[in-house]
């Protein structure tokens, strides 16, 4: 990019992956808490199972409003600038994060008191919160990131740095819930432990807001700008002119983003179930994580050589088809079987990798914020937020029977990853494209 080094992209695209990793942190603690913590503190039911649907249900509100979020967001990023905007997504993320940390529990246990039905109202509060501030943080860091690596042959790699805030904000959820699990064991977990993973989340979200001001306008916007050529509605023009661009790559992402919160969420409960510490699950998906981390950097680089889309649909029928084997030597209970199975369905980051430049490119500077935001965040309630809740149903069904629930719950996966190929192969492929002369 003209003026602007590469020194410039490494600059732009850690800070862009540090605010990104702080805001996913907050975003996966909420997963944990859901499956681990929620359903025993913010339910008055008998039954485990009952409350652990309930649970994942007021966790995937959370994904009801990220649409809006990337409505919001991407129309403030269009028109005042992608630097600006993101420092707002963090703010509000701070505060959903707070507000779930300081919500009292249905009943009174140990030094709360118990506020009955509006613990669970707060918390759907709560999570709109951060669900809104979601749908605008990753069109915002990837359409920065991938703007100021316009000019570049190696625009897919300096993207995936965004992407590398999801692992490594699972990472650091991780770490915190196992920690906090051995600080705080027993009783006092359940009542203060937990919450802590919130405060600290909170905290680095102000930390993170000031990171952002170091960022540079994008060079790309900074030349809609100069032309006066920024659009009064962007979110507007873009469904006139892009509607089916949108509905193919919100399908193509489903897959995605279904196996990742499966994983994340129902899998956490799934494995307690099985009989293991609460701290197990994490450490799984620790191990996930990590593997995850070296797959996004071979996946973007594979989509700089062969393409975004060979990447995508390779990565998805590939992991749809491991998530049999996954819950297969998940059953087995064998230590060294399990994280196996962790690492084999973590192949799923090789595509997850190619979405932040795929989804950036496929529009024009003008409404690209608002066009990578809600293509990517338009499927996530029929995705993330319903996958786990559907996931979680059918183990109520078969009366919490994995062994008779477990083949219903691939083949639920599987089916996201189908469709979610057919559609990626339907798109426009991007690998050469100049961003500049859309």
């Amino acid at each position: 990019m003209e003026g602007y080094t590469r020194s410039d992209i490494i600059k732009v695209a850690t800070l862009s992956t540090i605010g990104t990793t702080i805001e996913w942190y907050d975003f996966f603690i909420s997963a944990t808490a859901a499956s681990t913590v929620w359903p025993y503190i913010y339910f008055n039911s008998q039954n485990v199972g009952v409350a652990l649907l309930y649970s994942l249900l007021i966790f995937s509100t959370g994904f009801l409003d990220r649409p809006i979020g990337a409505i919001i967001f991407g129309n403030i990023g269009d028109k005042r600038g992608r630097k600006e905007t993101l420092v707002y997504t963090l703010l509000l993320m701070g505060l959903g994060t707070l507000g779930i940390g300081l919500t009292p529990p249905y009943l009174s246990t140990g030094s709360w008191p118990g506020i009955g039905i509006f613990a669970p109202i707060l918390l759907i509060i709560f999570r709109l919160l951060q669900g809104l501030a979601v749908g605008g943080e990753w069109g915002g860091a990837s359409t920065i990131v991938t703007e100021y690596a316009a000019k570049s042959k190696y625009r897919a790699f300096w993207a995936s740095w965004v992407q590398q805030g999801v692992p490594l904000g699972i990472i650091a959820a991780s770490v915190a819930f196992i920690a906090l699990q051995v600080s705080f064991p027993g009783k006092a977990f359940f009542d203060w432990g937990w919450r802590i993973a919130y405060y600290i989340g909170a905290a680095i979200l102000l930390i993170g807001a000031l990171i952002r001001y170091r960022v540079l306008e994008s060079p790309v916007f900074k030349k809609i700008i100069q032309k006066r050529a920024i659009l009064n509605i962007p979110f507007a023009r873009l469904i006139k002119n892009e509607w089916r661009t949108v509905l193919l790559l919100a399908l193509g992402w489903a897959y995605n983003n279904a196996l990742f919160y499966v994983i994340i969420s129902f899998v956490q409960y799934y494995i307690i179930a099985l009989g293991f510490p609460q701290s197990f699950p994490q450490e799984l998906i620790l191990i996930a994580s990590i593997m995850g981390m070296f797959l996004i950097i071979l996946g973007a680089i594979l989509a700089d050589r062969v393409g975004r889309k060979p990447v995508i649909i390779i990565s998805t029928l590939v992991s749809s088809i491991l998530i049999f084997v996954f819950f297969m030597l998940l059953n087995t209970k064998d230590i060294g079987l399990m994280f196996l199975g962790s690492i084999l369905i973590s192949t799923g980051y090789l595509g997850y990798a190619v979405y932040s430049a795929f989804f950036s490119e496929q529009f024009p500077t003008r409404y690209r914020y608002s066009g990578s935001s809600f293509s990517y965040h338009l499927s996530t309630p029929i995705s993330g937020g319903l996958a786990p809740v559907i996931a979680s149903y059918i183990y109520a069904l078969f009366n919490n029977n994995y062994l008779l629930a477990w083949p219903y719950i691939a083949l639920m996966v599987f089916i996201y990853g189908v469709i979610s190929a057919i559609v990626i192969s339907l798109t426009k492929e991007t690998v050469r494209i100049e961003l500049e002369e859309e």
